[in-house]
């Protein structure tokens, strides 16, 4: 038990140290505090209270290390103590209180201006004291005096110079010197900033600040709707110079990204090209679709188009347009309207051309002055046909015939020139019956290559063309037949070509050698397209006036023919009996002349 209480004692005892000691206290190091202060004593060295006696404690004391003194002790007053200064001690005179020393006017200060109370009650260092002079050189703008740190006063006769600081430059005396009336002479020259000038000026931008000295700085800006590259702030350095040196930063006009159609439209950035700012791009609706906002975009400041516009659809439409800004198509005759159907038409979403009848185009310029490749998207409920037309404002030809289907299907086409002379055409397109159109519109040229082109009806005069139809496609073939009392020339059959035209052309001829040539046995002209008539001579009878004469002109002369033959006949016989009468031989009649030609009459001489 008693063992046990020695061990609390000494754990005790080793609480009361740390409990007196600071851990942070540096070790005694008595030269040192003497070194930076002379006058420094170090207290009794301790390690706990203990090592103290009366009223004194192991405290920290800076260099001396843990110390034994009184911390409540107080060093001397030392108020009134400096002749021609004041000494004040705003944190009282206690151990590590500071006393400022401050010299009146014309009198610099000797020795330390703060002493401080050590643990010994004494102040450190020596006394302070104040000397007849002058003090420290006055400032001065811009500049600063050349002199050693450590001296705080001048005597009459001594000499300051200044120096410009850095980043000045100036003019005049820099040097002054401490008078008899212990004040310094009058400054007498001048420090200013260096200046650096205007800085460069750049294209679509300017600068912020109008002062270009030392220490100042600028800030490149761009104008509106363009970027700057490169370092925007410069400073005016000390030698004058602009930092950083390089040029001055640039300006950039600002792009925008490429335009977004709208949904069924198109943008044109033709005028745009760049896509920059304050470039314009125009919208487009397609065809059978209006507009709802502005047809027109600009690259803002932004890089932003602004809004694209809405195309909606346009059910007021006839159909849909050519390549005009308006619906192009007209409804001629039948019963064409604009309605909705299945959302899964072609060309515009839900709305389609539905009925029957016939719808024309504006004109169409002929690309190449020749055709205009096209093509129709067509759907119909039962097999009705539809047939496209070329139209001159005059004359239709016939293009193709389309079969309508359950589904929607697209067909292509060429629409040829109706006379050779047209440079445009209109297509004109007839639906014999219900048919829903849409997405009618002209295809690139190349799109119809290797497009056949149908053949027309041919009309055979005095005949027939087998079998009959309207339009016939290419490697068709058709037979030739002539009416009773015509033969047919050249070629008994037919065959469609590709371009349009048949291989023959055929004509009915009169049995009786009067030829009946073909009417309207259609070909293709130069142009290839529009199918032209072969009119033949047609086979005319005489006039029943004609024939009447005819006919009593030969019963004159059998008359006439067959008295003088019975005259001869007569004298024949009247010779051969002895007579000499022209009477004829009764009962007897003469001979009808051959091929109902008249005999010469003969006369007896």
């Amino acid at each position: 038990m008693l063992h046990n209480k020695k061990i609390v004692a000494v754990v005790i005892l080793i609480c009361a140290v740390c409990l007196t000691t600071s851990q942070d206290c540096q070790a005694r190091d008595e030269a040192a505090a003497i070194a930076e202060d002379p006058t420094r004593e170090c207290r009794k060295e301790c390690l706990i209270n203990a090592d103290c006696t009366g009223n004194k404690s192991c405290l920290c004391d800076d260099k001396c290390g843990l110390s034994c003194y009184n911390p409540d002790a107080e060093c001397p007053d030392l108020t009134g103590t400096l002749a021609n200064g004041v000494v004040s001690m705003p944190d009282g005179r206690k151990y590590g209180a500071k006393a400022k020393h401050t010299c009146n006017g014309g009198y610099y200060r000797v020795g330390i201006e703060k002493r401080i109370c050590r643990s010994t009650r004494k102040w450190s260092h020596v006394q302070t004291n104040c000397t007849r002079g002058c003090d420290l050189p006055p400032s001065a703008d811009g500049a600063y005096a050349d002199t050693d740190p450590d001296i705080l006063g001048y005597q009459p006769g001594q000499t300051v110079t200044y120096k410009c600081n850095t980043g000045y430059e100036g003019a005049g005396n820099f040097m002054i010197n401490c008078q008899t009336d212990y004040e310094w002479s009058p400054i007498n020259f001048y420090c200013q900033r260096k200046n650096c000038g205007a800085p460069e000026t750049i294209s679509n931008g300017a600068y912020t600040g109008t002062s270009f000295l030392f220490g100042d700085s600028i800030t490149y800006y761009c104008n509106t709707g363009y970027d700057i590259s490169g370092t925007a702030t410069r400073k005016c350095m000390a030698d004058a110079k602009w930092l950083p040196e390089e040029a001055p930063p640039t300006c950039k006009i600002r792009t925008c990204q490429a335009p977004k159609a709208p949904k069924n439209g198109t943008v044109d950035t033709s005028t745009a090209p760049d896509l920059e700012y304050n470039q314009i791009v125009t919208y487009k609706c397609d065809t059978g679709y209006k507009m709802q906002g502005s047809n027109t975009g600009t690259c803002d400041e932004n890089g932003s188009w602004g809004a694209v516009p809405t195309c909606l659809v346009a059910i007021e439409c006839g159909f849909e347009e050519l390549a005009t800004s308006t619906c192009g198509y007209t409804v001629v005759s039948g019963t064409f309207a604009r309605t909705y159907t299945d959302p899964d038409s072609t060309g515009l979403p839900g709305y389609a051309l539905v009925g029957n009848g016939k719808i024309r185009s504006g004109a169409l310029p002929l690309a190449g002055n020749d055709e205009q490749c096209m093509s129709v998207a067509i759907k119909g409920t039962s097999k009705d046909e539809l047939v496209a037309y070329a139209y001159n404002g005059a004359e239709t030809e016939a293009i193709w015939p389309f079969s309508a289907s359950t589904d929607w299907k697209t067909e292509k086409f060429k629409l040829k020139k109706v006379k050779s002379a047209d440079t445009e055409v209109q297509l004109e397109l007839v639906a014999t019956g219900d048919v829903e159109l849409d997405n009618i519109k002209t295809l690139s040229s190349s799109d119809c290559d290797g497009l056949d082109t149908p053949c027309a009806k041919q009309t055979l005069d005095h005949g027939k063309v087998d079998p009959e139809k309207d339009l016939y496609i290419k490697d068709e073939a058709v037979t030739y037949l002539c009416d009773n009392g015509y033969t047919l020339e050249g070629g008994s059959t037919g065959t469609c070509k590709a371009d349009g035209s048949w291989t023959t052309t055929p004509v009915c001829k009169s049995s009786s050698g009067t030829s009946s040539t073909s009417t309207s046995t259609s070909t293709t002209d130069s142009t290839g397209g529009k199918p032209t008539s072969s009119t033949p001579s047609p086979h005319v009878p005489f006039p029943s006036w004609a024939i009447a004469i005819i006919v009593i002109a030969l019963l004159a002369f059998g008359g006439i023919g067959g008295y003088f033959g019975y005259k001869a006949f007569s004298n024949s016989k009247g010779k051969d009996k002895g007579y000499t009468s022209a009477t004829p031989e009764a009962g007897r009649a003469p001979s009808p002349p051959s091929n109902n030609v008249a005999p010469t009459p003969t006369t007896t001489v």
